[in-house]
């Protein structure tokens, strides 16, 4: 079985329905950030205000995660919720936190020259974007896999990772409208042929295996535990996200010579240039722009009585643009006042979450963009005309690229 397999023909005009209809589903979202006109109906009550989203984030045991799509694929950590989710923290944590401690910026920032340099900024421009952001995942895919002690390649592809990621965006269209339930049987079924496949690929691997054995050895109170599924979710859930950044650094650099010299001048993470692009990057376009959640027993939240059951979003780029918070909020602006001294409200920008399930990779992930842009500066300059971004949505937020995008090499 090979990724061909994971997407059959009938599909493949429900796909691009998806497509448009999660890209209008974000539109909607940043409609709404505007706080200006009304925006169109969103499938569960959203979720806007700092203080009330606080209560959310830092109260998991009331208000669980709730990504039943995710879960068509593989259980894993970043789904579960309760004891099962601490046990699954637990497996995985101390790799992430490792990472950062041991890894050495200058070799992330070698990964991904070398997939950079690798890339044919000659093709038209449709192929262009889909190359380049291959090009983003296979070195976050590799930076991941090395955190976990993985050196070996183990068929965890971006061409993989695209069809898993086309099979899941129908999967959460699907979890939103009954009328398409027909599509839900086959759709599920792909996603479980998608695990078979990547649970074969890691066990051509003795390191992957070494790594999988040792989930499971440490796995026994976790009920119908399956590593290669733990595995899969993190992965896909640490290079997905890091690869829409980036994808953002590539639109908003290209619309800007400026800040493309500014950035080189500096070459420095620490710098204020740098982390202020970074930081103004990850508020207004959050590789994660709302979550979901679920209320899991009846409870009072502000002014309104839940029931269990009771779904939710919260709108993470309604927090990083709320105007008690931010100054001309819709506006990207690296030399933002509020993160000059760190003036900004902690509650209103969350681009990792927070409380006790934030981000598991988010020091990893923030190394990576800082990486990752250098190298992408190094490697290329960039030129698109000026203009409005036009959004697209998989799991996480990305730009449609341009026609007019242009490369060069430095």
């Amino acid at each position: 079985m090979n990724e061909a397999a994971l997407q059959p023909q009938p599909l493949e005009p429900l796909l691009r329905q998806t497509e448009q209809q999660l890209s209008a589903l974000l539109a909607s979202v940043y409609q709404r950030a505007t706080r200006q006109s009304p925006a169109a109906q969103l499938p569960l009550p959203l979720i806007d205000d700092p203080l009330i989203a606080q209560q959310i984030f830092k109260q998991p045991e009331l208000f669980g995660k709730n990504y039943a799509f995710l879960e068509a694929f593989a259980e894993g950590r970043f789904s579960r919720n309760g004891n099962e989710w601490q046990t699954r923290q637990q497996l995985t944590q101390s790799f992430y936190s490792r990472a950062v401690d041991l890894k050495k910026p200058q070799n992330v920032f070698e990964i991904y020259c070398r997939h950079l340099q690798a890339l044919d900024i000659h093709s038209d421009a449709a192929s262009l974007a889909q190359r380049l952001y291959n090009a983003f995942l296979a070195a976050a895919t590799e930076v991941v896999l090395r955190a976990f002690g993985i050196s070996e390649s183990i068929g965890w592809s971006p061409a993989f990772t695209n069809r898993v990621l086309d099979l899941l965006k129908l999967r959460q269209l699907l979890s939103w409208a009954p009328q398409l339930s027909e599509y839900l049987p086959v759709t599920n079924q792909l996603l479980a042929k998608a695990l078979v496949l990547a649970e074969q690929r890691f066990n051509r691997s003795s390191e992957a295996r070494g790594f999988l054995n040792g989930l499971a050895l440490r796995a026994q109170p976790c009920p119908h535990f399956r590593p290669a599924a733990e595995l899969a979710q993190n992965l896909l859930a640490a290079t997905e996200t890091t690869a829409s950044s980036l994808s953002w650094c590539v639109e908003l650099l290209s619309k800007s010579p400026d800040w493309q010299s500014r950035l080189r001048a500096s070459d420095d993470p620490s710098s204020m240039d740098f982390s202020g692009f970074v930081q103004e990057l990850l508020r207004l376009y959050p590789p994660v722009p709302f979550v979901s959640r679920m209320t899991l027993a009846d409870t009072q939240l502000g002014a309104a009585h839940l029931r269990a059951g009771q779904g939710l979003i919260v709108s993470v780029l309604g927090l990083h643009t709320h105007p008690d918070y931010w100054r001309e909020p819709m506006c990207f602006n690296p030399e933002r006042h509020e993160f000059n001294g760190g003036r900004f409200d902690h509650n209103a920008y969350v681009p990792f979450l927070t409380g006790l399930r934030s981000c598991a990779g988010r020091k990893l992930g923030k190394l990576e963009i800082e990486q990752g842009l250098r190298a992408l500066l190094c490697c290329f300059d960039m030129q698109q005309p000026a203009g409005p971004s036009r959004l697209a949505y998989v799991t996480t937020s990305r730009p449609q690229l341009s026609e007019s995008l242009r490369f060069s090499w430095r």
